[in-house]
């Protein structure tokens, strides 16, 4: 199947599925038009022997007729031609949604949701496609204002090839003014080391802020944007919470997952898990298999 030049966006008719079908109707139609995906199965009464004078369950054709108003009336206000046909496709929601996007730029989901149609809660969900899909996955959360902006971008960094690909993902598709922030949060447990701790936190703190100066070098390199601001943040804190701290009001946050750092106190996969868990902004996860050297 060749590429699709297409923003694959997971709906079920809850409200956070909506919310994550109007963030996505507002990027850039470089991305390519949205194609929605709703995923429907059986409920249990459809799926267990009737007892005597219950009568039969409808057809799949009843269901998948449902499933499609449902997607139709969830698009009835979307912009003119920014989406596709939607698909109405019978299957568990994570697996189907990570199938269709496969070769699709961007995969979108909300959070938390439990639809009209049963596919489970877009929670389990989010989860699964952060976890198994090709393409670059972003999880909406509720509280995201409707039509997406990237003018404030937030990139969590470990010098790693998955977080080299973050940036670059940024960088190719800010629009022109806006700030990618890079940032790098560090630890460092100097328990039984007192005397030594000053120095070494000057090392981590120096050897945190050449790996983002790095990290920032080799990405402009492949991607030449004079027309954005880059900035720098090296900070002893956390990285699930200084990234949660720098991305406040920001646009988008975008991580990397399954990728350990060259310093040890960076795990971005635990990292990409904590933010998508509980984003507080649209957050932006690129798996291993997306790695650029």
């Amino acid at each position: 199947m060749s590429k699709q030049d297409c923003v694959v966006v997971g709906i079920d008719g809850s409200a956070e599925s909506g919310c994550a079908l109007q963030w996505a109707a507002g990027l850039d139609t470089g991305l390519g038009p949205i194609r929605p995906v709703m995923a429907w199965q059986y409920p249990w009464w459809a799926i267990t022997p009737p007892s005597p004078g219950v009568p039969l369950p409808p057809p799949d054709e009843d269901f998948h007729e449902r499933a499609q108003a449902v997607a139709n009336e969830m698009l009835a206000n979307m912009p003119s031609g920014r989406c596709l046909p939607p698909m109405t496709i019978h299957g568990a929601a994570g697996p189907t949604l990570v199938e269709v996007a496969n070769d699709a730029n961007l995969l979108v989901v909300g959070t938390r949701g439990r639809g009209a149609i049963q596919t489970g809660l877009l929670g389990s969900v989010s989860n699964h496609v952060v976890n198994h899909a090709n393409v670059p996955v972003v999880v909406v959360p509720s509280t995201a204002t409707s039509g997406a902006t990237l003018n404030h971008i937030v990139v969590g960094v470990d010098g790693s090839g998955t977080c080299r690909a973050a940036l670059i993902w940024a960088l190719e598709n800010a629009p022109s003014g806006a700030t990618v922030e890079v940032v790098n949060g560090w630890v460092f447990d100097a328990a039984g080391f007192a005397d030594a701790e000053p120095s070494a936190l000057d090392r981590f703190q120096k050897g945190s802020e050449e790996l983002v100066g790095d990290v920032i070098e080799r990405c402009r390199s492949q991607v030449p944007r004079d027309d954005i601001e880059v900035e720098a943040v090296s900070v002893r804190r956390d990285p699930r919470l200084l990234l949660r701290q720098r991305a406040k009001g920001a646009d988008l946050l975008v991580v990397g997952t399954r990728s350990h750092s060259g310093l040890s106190h960076l795990l971005l996969g635990s990292v990409a898990s904590s933010l998508v868990h509980q984003p507080e902004v649209p957050t932006l996860v690129l798996q291993a298999q997306s790695e650029r050297d």
